[in-house]
């Protein structure tokens, strides 16, 4: 259900907003910042899940690649 769903993006968004705040204390982490952001602003978005679901998908593989 859509609840569900929500309430796991909501697990991730929490663990990946600590990983940014850990990070974020290191300069050479700026950009690795800015992609974790671009993954929970896509993680936020839950009406459209499945396409935002795609776009955390790219961004994490982005952040991974990078």
């Amino acid at each position: 259900t859509l609840s569900t769903v929500h309430a796991h993006l909501s697990d991730k968004s929490s663990e990946l907003y600590h990983i940014l705040q850990r990070i974020r204390t290191s300069d050479r982490s700026r950009k690795a910042t800015r992609r974790l952001r671009e993954v929970l602003r896509a993680l936020r978005g839950t009406e459209a899940h499945r396409r935002d679901a795609r776009r955390v998908k790219v961004a994490s593989a982005n952040f991974i690649g990078n």
